[in-house]
C-alpha cells in the first residue's frame, strides 16, 4: 500500500476513534429529553463527554509521541504530521462539556429574582406581573403567592419544559 493509501486508512481509523457512539446516543437522548428527565440525561451525557475528552487526550498524546519518534528517524517535522482530527475532536468535546454544564446550571442555580423574571417572561399562572418579596414571590396584586423556594423549583421546571418544547419543535422542523 502506498503512502497515500496508508494515510487514508489511518484517517479512517482515527475518525472511527473520534466518534464515540455512546456519547452520540446520550446527546440524542438529551435532545429528546422531557422536562422530567432532562437533568438526569444531561448528567449522563456530561459524564460520557468527560470520559471521551480524557480518552481523546490520552490517545492523541500517544499518537503524537509515537509519530514524533518516527519523524525524528525520518527527519520529518512532527508538527506537520500531527493528527489534526484529534485537536478538533478535543475542542468540540470541551465546548460541548461547557455547554452542558451551563445548561445544568441554568436549570439548577436559579435565584428568587431570576424566578420572578422567568415567571414574567413566560406569563406563569396567567400573570406577567410577578415580584419578589421577603421570602416569597407573588403577583403584584397579590392574588398568587408562594415561598421563594417553591418559586425557584417551579421556575426550574418551567425552564426544563421550555427546553423540552424547543427541542421537540426543532426535531419536528427537521433541524
Amino acid at each position: 500500500m502506498g503512502r497515500s493509501g496508508w494515510k487514508q486508512g489511518a484517517e479512517v481509523k482515527w475518525m472511527n476513534l473520534l466518534i464515540d457512539h455512546e456519547v452520540l446516543k446520550a446527546e440524542i437522548e438529551l435532545e429528546r429529553a422531557s422536562a422530567d428527565d432532562v437533568i438526569e440525561k444531561a448528567k449522563v451525557y456530561l459524564a460520557l463527554l468527560f470520559a471521551f475528552h480524557k480518552q481523546l487526550g490520552r490517545y492523541a498524546r500517544g499518537v503524537s509521541r509515537g509519530r514524533y519518534q518516527n519523524q525524528l528517524a525520518l527527519n520529518q517535522d512532527p508538527v506537520e504530521q500531527a493528527p489534526e482530527p484529534f485537536g478538533t475532536a478535543i475542542h468540540i468535546a470541551k465546548s460541548e462539556i461547557l455547554r452542558v454544564e451551563r445548561l445544568l446550571d441554568k436549570f439548577s442555580k436559579i435565584s428568587a429574582p431570576e424566578a420572578v423574571e422567568i415567571f414574567n417572561r413566560l406569563g406563569h399562572r396567567g400573570s406577567s406581573s410577578w415580584e419578589e418579596a421577603i421570602n416569597e414571590v407573588r403577583t403584584i396584586i397579590g392574588t398568587e403567592r408562594m415561598s421563594a423556594e417553591t418559586a425557584i423549583e417551579e421556575a426550574g421546571m418551567l425552564l426544563r419544559e421550555e427546553y423540552a418544547a424547543t427541542n421537540k419543535t426543532t426535531e419536528v422542523m427537521g433541524h
